[in-house]
């Protein structure tokens, strides 16, 4: 009896096996027939290869000066009975800043008129009123403003003797002010032994006075540029003994492509040879594909600097 209960349970085990097997080829069937068994596609970002501007420069901090620092005397000596004028007021040229007595005991002459000789900030009071002054003391000193210097340090490495001739944007936030039509106007001849850097200096027409001295201003030097360049993002370009390449995508597959670049910003390369506006080729992913491997874009990108 034990014995016959063990072969229908043995029997029923068989079955149960069996009829595993059958429903798994079925799925695995089913599997073939909705495509999920299929070859594996490596999944990547593209991006279509356009052209664009590229520009190769550098950033430098700079400060504002004034264009000319008058130092103001007075034409005889005398006491001063009235000043005018303040530190930072802006005197317009010919404007009386101060009166001088000359009275000399047994002597009795006019009274002598300081005027400002140019236009711009009054930064310096010397003598008040009371004092004695004399042609040898200055009783002002004046920042003529009309223009103003803009000087920066370039490092030795980054000069170039043409820079005279190179682009220029200049950019101060607390006046907000920014130009592009500006360029070098004076280089100073000697390097610093301790920055490593020429002193370079940028006369800027100050019409408004909103241009302060010592205030900050931003410099970019355009070295180079290429207008209308064909450009791949950097993360596009891969290194295989000692040669640039990109994988070029044609028909879901991709295929390493050798190429050529030239001037280079933060973000692109210009591409002198190897491919064409238009091309499409993996921008995220280079690592995860090799050439000949069939790939599913996932998504594709422009990105912009």
């Amino acid at each position: 009896m034990k014995k016959a209960v063990s072969v229908i349970l043995i029997l029923i085990l068989i079955i149960v096996i069996i009829l595993i097997g059958i429903k798994i080829k079925n799925r695995s069937q089913a599997g073939d027939a909705d495509g999920k068994n299929k070859e594996y596609l490596i999944p990547i970002i593209s991006t279509e290869i356009a052209e664009r501007d590229i520009f190769r420069k550098a950033e430098y901090i700079g400060e504002i000066e004034p264009d000319k620092i008058v130092n103001i005397f007075p034409k005889a000596t005398g006491k001063i009975i009235k000043n005018y004028c303040s530190e930072g007021d802006l005197v317009k040229k010919g404007k009386i800043l101060s009166t001088i007595d000359r009275d000399i005991t047994g002597f009795q002459y006019k009274n002598v008129e300081v005027e400002a000789p140019a236009t711009g900030f009054i930064v310096m009071v010397h003598a008040d009123e009371g004092n004695s002054v004399s042609p040898q003391q200055p009783i002002f000193t004046l920042y003529e403003m009309d223009k103003v210097n803009i000087s920066f340090l370039i490092p030795e490495s980054d000069f170039v003797p043409g820079i005279k001739d190179n682009e220029l944007i200049v950019e101060v936030p607390t006046a907000n002010f920014k130009s592009g039509d500006l360029k070098v106007t004076k280089i100073f001849p000697t390097l610093d032994p301790v920055t490593r850097s020429f002193k370079v200096q940028i006369n800027v027409n100050n019409p408004d006075y909103n241009l302060k001295p010592g205030a900050y201003a931003k410099i970019t030097v355009v070295f180079d540029k290429r207008l209308d360049a064909v450009a791949v993002h950097k993360d596009s370009i891969f290194e295989f003994e000692g040669k640039q390449y990109v994988y070029l995508i044609e028909d879901s597959v991709v295929n390493r492509k050798e190429i050529k670049t030239g001037l280079r910003d933060d973000l692109y390369f210009e591409v002198i040879e190897g491919l064409n506006k238009g091309d499409k080729i993996v921008l995220k992913g280079v690592y995860s594909v090799k050439n000949g491997d069939k790939i599913k874009i996932i998504s594709e990108e422009n990105p912009e600097q």
